[in-house]
């Protein structure tokens, strides 16, 4: 990166980077000064005012903070919760419902008849009835 680059996010009140290198040593950013310092010298206001801003700088990448308890529960949580939407189906887990299955219906067996209010044996439509409960049970 350019150090007219950190003069420009500096400027426009942007993110910088907490530390870079140029010339073989670290310099850190400043909140107070708005500026790079190292040994007391001030880098981007020295290279602004003698026209060295297009000189390239090093950007020294933060160091990741280790693990915390509080981040592993909250890592725990957010685990179980997806497995809850998983388990349950996303909508109703979003509800916070419980699933309930759909309830197949049961087919008539074999030789089963089914009588009217008269009595009079239907065994006829035995068949025809299980082929609606089958569309009707395997319908998605």
């Amino acid at each position: 990166m350019k150090i007219i680059d950190l003069l420009n996010k500096i400027a426009n009140g942007e993110d910088v980077p907490k530390r870079i290198k140029y010339i073989n040593s670290i310099w850190e950013y400043d909140e107070e000064t708005k500026d790079y310092i190292h040994d007391d010298l001030w880098l981007i206001y020295s290279m602004n005012s003698i026209g060295l801003t297009e000189r390239e700088v090093e950007i020294i990448e933060e160091e990741t903070k280790p693990i915390t308890k509080e981040g592993i529960e909250a890592l725990g949580y957010a685990c179980g919760e997806i497995q809850k939407c998983f388990t349950n189906g996303w909508n109703k887990s979003l509800e916070n419902k419980p699933f309930k299955e759909d309830k197949k219906i049961e087919k008539l067996k074999e030789n089963e008849s089914i009588e009217n209010d008269t009595g009079t044996c239907l065994r006829n439509i035995t068949n025809k009835i299980n082929e609606i409960i089958d569309y009707i049970n395997n319908k998605d």
